[in-house]
């Protein structure tokens, strides 16, 4: 029986540098978005999954384009220097009780600077490419730690 091998990583300190390291801030966001259109049965099988689909391609062309539907503060671009890694998973899903096409998206970014999201532009966004009068919209900034177990909660619905 063979042992398990150990990974090592070792760093040595720059002792000619000057600047300060700089930690990242790490912001996870769960943005929830619902069509509020209901599908009865005879509705169900013809358009729900071409629905599902059209909603699927608005989530990536937002997704996409994020750096539009977020907030920096004046004088700061979005670039590798002010933003280090964007991750998103989600999942579209019709609810069990009204029968409502909607999405639960898992943002994370990894930054240097203060963001946040603008929520009005991202409601515009789907309105607009969904082509409803209202959509609803609910964001919740993330504990790092609870991230893990609503990328379990969206595997789950896969």
């Amino acid at each position: 029986m063979s042992k398990p091998q150990i990974k090592i990583t070792s760093r040595k300190q720059d002792l000619k540098k000057v600047e300060k390291n700089i930690k990242p801030i790490h912001s996870n966001f769960l943005l929830t978005l619902n069509s509020n259109q209901q599908y009865h049965k005879d509705e169900r099988k013809s358009n729900l999954d071409t629905d599902m689909e059209i909603f699927e391609e608005v989530i990536n062309k937002f997704l996409n384009a994020i750096e539009h539907y977020i907030r920096l503060p004046e004088g700061v671009q979005y670039n590798d220097d002010t933003i280090k890694d964007v991750s998103a998973d989600y999942v579209v899903e019709v609810g069990s009780i009204k029968k409502q096409i909607h999405t639960h998206i898992m943002m994370k970014f990894t930054h240097f600077t203060r963001i946040q999201l603008h929520f009005q532009k991202i409601i515009e966004f789907f309105k607009k490419e969904l082509r409803l009068k209202n959509v609803y919209f609910q964001a919740k900034l993330l504990k790092p730690s609870a991230s893990d177990n609503i990328i379990d909660y969206l595997e789950k619905m896969t």
